[in-house]
């Protein structure tokens, strides 16, 4: 597959309803599909790498549609630092910048020219000298950063048929139809937010387009006007409402809420599956990595408050099982921990570090091993942490993911890494002391350690990147400060 008509998958007749913008204009899929025409023949014929810095509007979302519909690498960055886009720049020498936030940023050797889209000036900023290396390889379609990427050039290479297959099955675990209307309620070049824009308008579903916050007071009277039905967020997000007291009562017109993004304590869990189920609708626990375009397994909503603490199965088309992590390649039988290994269609190509990277073909043969720790039982994973997060303390390996699970609890937000000093674990909370560290003991006593082992640091609010995961690279370095 060379190039994707997202918003042509469903064949969603051009009268019905494609996005809800901030300001409450409507449009069709009959006038996104006129806009996406424009951007194509606005941004046509400038080369094979593409690099749209946008926002969550109409001239972004069009801009993205054109650039997919192209048929070259697109690489997406919403709103990002100019030092970030430099960057970007020089280890991928894009042939086109194309950028509608209406501030661009200042590219030495690069020809500016601006025009209108979709009721928005847009920048078009092309190299002087174009790029002569050998050109992308003729799949790859979408090149996304990682969570942890930030400040680095590490791209993952997504192929058009991995974005497809990936906004096909999230649209089938969701059972997304053209009746619901979603929301923009993460970044787009962040994979788990970008998804949810391509798996509504691959089901022919419509999109509320908006930068505000489901944690902040504007979101919600905004929501229900539009008439979103369903929308993601990632644990912080739920954290935040919870301590909200958010009631799903007082919105009447959601059916759905789902959370990806990370691991979410079970006492959250527990909130808004039991809200959500009270009120009629329901809460979706799901998993994903940017490696495998955005999401690999949905538990049933109705094993939410049955299984805490699990993900669920594959999406659609995927397959999941567990393989001993010190000897690849060989599976081991449900109860047994070990590495996530994930097969389906949406499986990356594989990495990029410079654009000479980008002619590369499929490094990965639809298999990704996730680095995830898990278990399967009764066919659902239970996520155990991250393989690089094993540390040795005093002779006892300690996870720090099912570490920081054993000291959580609804009202204190934790973050653990290894010590500066040898043998040591750093835990950074926020919240009261006496709570933190009455489990500190506890489980300092249940792994034969000393509680001197484990340091406790207050902290206003925890760090975290773009995606809304705690940034443990932030809370290393404190540590080693501290």
């Amino acid at each position: 597959m060379r190039g994707l008509a997202l918003a042509e998958l469903a064949g969603a007749p051009a009268h019905a309803l494609a996005v809800v913008t901030d300001d409450g204009d409507r449009l069709d899929y009959g006038d996104l599909r006129r806009l996406v025409g424009q951007g194509r023949e606005l941004i046509g014929g400038a080369g094979p790498v593409l690099l749209c810095r946008l926002r969550r509007d109409l001239p972004g979302l069009v801009a993205y549609l054109a650039a997919l519909e192209l048929g070259g690498c697109v690489l997406l960055a919403e709103n990002t630092a100019p030092e970030t886009i430099a960057g970007l720049v020089r280890a991928y020498r894009p042939d086109l910048v194309v950028d509608t936030t209406g501030e661009p940023p200042p590219l030495d050797g690069h020809r500016v020219r601006h025009a209108d889209l979709a009721g928005g000036r847009v920048t078009l900023m092309a190299p002087e000298a174009p790029d002569a290396g050998p050109p992308p390889h003729p799949e790859t379609g979408l090149l996304m950063r990682t969570s942890g990427s930030l400040g680095s050039p590490k791209l993952v290479r997504l192929g058009y048929r991995a974005v497809a297959a990936n906004a096909i099955a999230i649209g089938q675990a969701l059972g997304l139809t053209a009746e619901d209307r979603g929301a923009t309620t993460l970044p787009v070049d962040y994979s788990f937010g970008l998804s949810m824009v391509n798996s509504h308008l691959a089901a022919g579903a419509s999109l509320l387009l908006s930068e505000r916050s489901p944690t902040s007071a504007s979101f919600w009277p905004r929501a229900a006007a539009a008439g979103v039905t369903e929308f993601g967020g990632v644990p912080a997000t739920y954290r935040l409402l919870r301590a909200q007291r958010w009631q799903a009562g007082r919105h009447p017109h959601l059916r759905l809420l789902y959370q990806a993004g990370g691991a979410l304590d079970e006492e959250t869990i527990r909130y808004f599956g039991t809200e959500l189920a009270n009120a009629g609708a329901e809460f979706i626990v799901m998993y994903g990595q940017t490696e495998a375009t955005a999401r690999i397994a949905c538990l049933d909503p109705a094993r939410t408050l049955s299984a805490i603490g699990s993900v669920g199965r594959a999406i659609p088309g995927g397959r999941l099982w567990i393989e001993d992590p010190e000897r690849p390649g060989e599976p081991l039988p449900d109860g047994m921990t070990g590495e996530v290994v994930y097969a389906g269609p949406n499986v990356m190509q594989g990495y990029a570090t410079s654009r000479a990277d980008l002619a590369r073909g499929d490094d990965c043969g639809g298999v990704l091993r996730t680095g995830d720790l898990g278990v399967l039982r009764d066919g659902l994973l239970y996520l155990r942490g991250r393989r690089d997060r094993d540390v040795k303390i005093l002779g006892r390996r300690i996870n720090l993911d099912e570490f920081e699970t054993s000291l959580s609890a609804g009202d204190t937000e934790l973050a653990a890494v290894a010590g500066a000093a040898r043998d040591t674990v750093t835990v950074f909370y926020t919240g009261a002391y006496d709570p933190i560290d009455g489990r500190r003991r506890t489980a300092s006593a249940r792994l034969g350690l000393p509680t001197s082992a484990i340091a406790l640091v207050g902290i206003d609010v925890l760090p975290r990147n773009r995606g809304g995961k705690v940034d443990y690279a932030a809370l290393r370095r404190r540590a080693g400060q501290d």
